[in-house]
């Protein structure tokens, strides 16, 4: 029998399906083979192509960096500071002109006041002015993330604001600590994608529009790039996505990016790299494919990803992708136990235990079910709020009188808002409680006209305690920590009371209301506590108008314009009421003629033209960036006022 031979390379119409080239009796090694000689295709092979030389590649970078050493002059590598090296990367690219500005005013800064500072970090060494090694120097300059950060903020910037974040945003907020090593040399070495989330989130008030954009741009490329590719994924590229979400702004040419996304995509991670798996000691170290880690930082990673995910489920009133897990129990337990623990773990645990709490509220009252409209003084709807109360009171009976700051008590009243919002409930009008929490959703048609009982009454009257209660606590905190608060968890949060409260006014003063005739409308004081939001974006907006706080806290400005316009027609001689001529709502409409919601939710042509009236039609509100952020940037803003060091713009 005549034996088969194989061919060294395949031929194209093999290789094309991955199976091997066999010539049968011929022995010239040469097309056609078996398989094309039976199937009469056309065989040919390919010639090989030629690999890249990578060694070549390498030595001239070598070449080019010792070229640019040169040219700055030094002549000894081994001799090189890092300020050097920094000096000669930058000079391939020079960074934006506004960076001049920023390095100027640098050395007018001072360190902000923080709180347990020291606590949140173990090691904070400054900058070292001794030589570097050959093969350090070649390590910082090779680190691709790190020369092209070098490229948008010079080193002592950078230190300025890594400082920043450690003293005064960390603390104020201590979601992400960055323990370890966390002096900026250590942080540029071995963990340039978490340098950078830090540089993002404590640049609000200090860098440049400009320099800003540059930054995100880095940092949400980056991980974008980490995320759909092969790259091995670890802990640090997590911690950096929660950064980016707690202290989100919406860039430019970022359209796709929205917090939801990002919020989805450090679950997945955190589950690829194995923190979602059996629990260890506490204090113990443990091999995940993300390396050997300290079990507390997954813990916190973990149970702040369950959190940030829940908070987004409330805000678009969807389930919960992330559920709760006898895990999370296990690592809320053992994260203040541990060993290694920080001080700020307890009170971060108390934090995590009320958005856990708000979560088992918005699943007791069904928020993700559009149609499931719970009447006040239904057995079942009083059941149901009887188990958020026991929720709410155990919780608040577990918080040691240590831990309770302003913030917890600002989630306590959270979760009495969230249980007693269903008392402005309809079948209809259930969707309009997901965010953005803006004056153009509000509705003068499809508000509550229950027939009112004694649960109606106190229901009422917590809600609008509860409300208040959370905007005299966030409007209470100091300009710096509004700032250095997350816009994802607590300025949306001021913004959703606010929206509470125009649903209060709408539906105890519409025509045709039956809440007005147990509450009044002063009792209320919805403009009020509005103003007092727009005082506080007012401030805000001095410091950075594009910063989250700022951007959500914008609502309140079109919310004032629109209380104007609805007051006017509510107690004009034509207006709503017309009470003085006893007219009733449907006479007042009659020439209007709106007919009622249909079965589907939708209302009429006519309906929505009147509405409009009443509302903004040039709605400026972000959309399609992300469902928080509400207000446009103004086109005319200063640039030299936005060079301005954090400190001065407090001062002025």
């Amino acid at each position: 029998m005549t034996s088969v031979q194989k061919r060294g390379r395949a031929c194209v119409a093999c290789a094309s399906i991955k199976i091997k080239c066999q010539l049968g009796s011929d022995t010239s090694l040469q097309p056609p083979c078996e398989r094309c000689v039976r199937l009469n295709k056309e065989c040919h092979i390919l010639a090989p192509k030629r690999q890249k030389d990578r060694v070549a590649e390498l030595e001239a970078q070598v070449a080019n960096l010792t070229r640019l050493l040169k040219a700055q002059g030094i002549d000894n590598p081994e001799a090189a500071t890092p300020g050097d090296l920094r000096d000669a990367s930058t000079s391939v690219s020079s960074p934006p002109s506004s960076t001049v500005a920023a390095t100027a005013s640098f050395s007018k800064k001072r360190r902000l006041d923080g709180t347990n500072s020291e606590a949140l970090r173990t090691t904070r060494s400054p900058p070292t002015s001794t030589s570097l090694s050959v093969s350090a120097a070649s390590t910082e300059t090779f680190n691709a993330d790190t020369f092209k950060l070098d490229q948008i903020l010079p080193y002592e910037l950078q230190q300025h604001l890594l400082d920043r974040y450690l003293d005064h945003i960390s603390p104020s907020f201590p979601f992400v600590p960055i323990t370890g090593d966390c002096s900026l040399d250590s942080l540029r070495r071995h963990r340039p994608i978490l340098l950078q989330s830090v540089m993002y989130a404590a640049g609000v008030g200090i860098l440049t529009y400009d320099m800003q954009e540059d930054i995100a741009h880095l940092l949400l490329n980056r991980i974008a790039a980490i995320a759909l590719t092969q790259v091995e994924k670890n802990l640090e590229l997590v911690q950096a996505i929660h950064i980016v979400c707690i202290w989100y702004r919406t860039p430019r040419h970022h359209r796709h990016v929205a917090v939801y996304q990002l919020i989805q995509l450090a679950s997945s991670l955190a589950a690829d790299i194995g923190i979602d798996g059996p629990l260890t000691t506490p204090g113990m170290h443990f091999t995940i494919e993300g390396g050997n880690l300290d079990g507390t930082e997954c813990w916190r990673a973990w149970l702040s990803c369950y959190c940030m995910s829940a908070a987004m489920s409330i805000f678009l009133r969807r389930e919960n992708s992330t559920t709760w897990t006898e895990q999370h129990e296990q690592c809320l337990i053992y994260l203040p136990a541990s060993p290694v623990a920080l001080p700020s773990d307890k009170w971060l645990g108390q934090f995590f235990r009320a958005e856990r709490l708000c979560g088992q509220i918005a699943e007791i009252l069904e928020f993700h079910d559009m149609y499931a409209c719970h009447d006040i003084s239904e057995p079942d709807t009083k059941s149901k709020l009887q188990s958020c109360r026991n929720l709410i009171l155990n919780w608040r009976i577990s918080i040691p009188q240590s831990l309770r700051t302003p913030l917890i008590t600002f989630w306590e009243h959270l979760a009495s808002a969230y249980m007693f919002e269903s008392v402005l409930h309809t079948i209809t009008n259930k969707q309009s409680f997901t965010a953005p929490y803006v004056s153009e959703r509000l509705s003068l048609t499809d508000f509550p006209a229950p027939v009112v009982t004694q649960d109606h009454i106190t229901a009422v009257y917590e809600l609008i305690s509860a409300t208040h209660a959370m905007i005299d606590i966030f409007v209470a905190f100091e300009t710096p920590t509004l700032i250095a608060l997350s816009g994802l968890f607590v300025a949306s949060r001021a913004a959703y009371a606010n929206y509470l409260l125009a649903k209060l006014y709408i539906a105890t003063t519409v025509p045709g209301n039956t809440l007005g005739s147990i509450v009044d409308a002063s009792i209320i004081r919805a403009e009020e506590y509005n103003n007092k939001l727009v005082d506080a974006s007012s401030r805000v907006s001095t410091v950075d108008v594009r910063c989250s706080c700022a951007r959500i806290l914008g609502s309140a400005n079109r919310m004032r314009e629109w209380y104007a316009s609805y007051n006017a027609s509510l107690y004009s001689d034509g207006g709503l009421l017309n009470a003085a001529a006893g007219l009733q709502f449907d006479s007042y409409l009659a020439g209007n003629a709106l007919p009622p919601v249909d079965g589907t939710g939708s209302t009429s042509q006519k309906e929505t033209e009147w509405e409009t009236f009443f509302r903004f039609s040039d709605s400026a509100a972000d959309f399609g960036l992300d469902i928080l952020f509400t207000e446009p940037v103004p086109s005319g803003i200063d640039a030299a006022v936005m060079g301005m060091p954090f400190d001065e713009h407090i001062q002025k």
